[in-house]
């Protein structure tokens, strides 16, 4: 028998990456539509790509240089929520599954409340979306449509933990740790929020 006031701890198995990176693939491809028909809207009802010679190689670096800074910008965005509620963000790079490269945000020790918590794995997705549309109305936004839609993708993980801790009781503590969340019921000893 599970003891109720015992934290536990989540962590994502090889079943949930591999269905993240079909839902993140499935969400990129939505968004990469969504996104280029917004600039055809914005942009005469024209929305067409071609590229030749080195021209590709330019595309391709431009493109590599904007996901990466979208990443960046992801956990920079999660650092400023979790600083809005106390806690003092690190950050760093690790690898899912021994394949998977990932950049995180964390606070480890802080606990936050629900609405915190969910405000802080959401945030990064709903601003830097709403950013990047407003970029891709303007005269050079094109270049945004892709790493628009590899960021939105990417931001599968945070919705599926937002939803696991949407299902929560609404007293629990959740604490993001490097590689997962740990859930913390009320009254379990430990409190930073």
């Amino acid at each position: 028998m599970r003891d109720a006031t015992a934290s536990r701890e989540w962590q994502p198995d090889a079943s949930t990456l591999a269905t993240w990176n079909l839902l993140g693939l499935g969400l990129a491809i939505v968004g990469g539509i969504a996104f280029m028909a917004l600039y055809a809207a914005t942009h005469g009802g024209e929305a067409s790509v071609s590229f030749s010679g080195g021209e590709a190689l330019r595309a391709l670096l431009v493109t590599l240089v904007l996901i990466a800074a979208l990443m960046v910008l992801h956990e920079w965005v999660h650092g400023l929520a979790m600083r809005s509620f106390g806690a003092r963000p690190s950050y760093g790079i690790g690898v899912a599954g021994r394949v998977v490269p990932y950049a995180y945000c964390t606070a480890p020790g802080h606990l936050f409340d629900k609405r915190q918590f969910l405000t802080v794995t959401l945030a990064p997705g709903v601003m830097l979306t709403a950013i990047c549309m407003a970029g891709i109305m303007l005269p050079f936004g094109g270049w945004l449509v892709l790493p628009a839609a590899v960021h939105l993708g990417g931001c599968i993980g945070d919705v599926w933990v937002s939803a696991k801790v949407a299902r929560m009781p609404g007293d629990m503590r959740f604490e993001d740790t490097i590689t997962g969340v740990r859930f913390h019921p009320s009254g379990a000893g430990m409190s930073h929020v």
